[in-house]
């Protein structure tokens, strides 16, 4: 998850949008008990590999 991998990370996504991208607000559609169910039940519909954690590392040279 790009933008944080907690149901309470992605309901404030939900509620404040993303700035420069098309990822706009939802609190005025939804109130905040609906965004955070939201993000429960994407979080329950993830599949494999949540346990590994995204690193990036330096090119190697040579």
């Amino acid at each position: 998850w790009k933008h944080g991998d907690s149901a309470e990370a992605i309901a404030e996504v939900l509620e404040k949008g993303i700035p420069d991208s098309n990822m706009v607000s939802f609190a005025a559609m939804f109130p905040e008990e609906d965004r955070l169910a939201l993000a429960e039940f994407l979080l329950s519909k993830q599949e494999g590999m949540r346990h590994l954690v995204r690193a990036s590392y330096p090119p190697q040279k040579g």
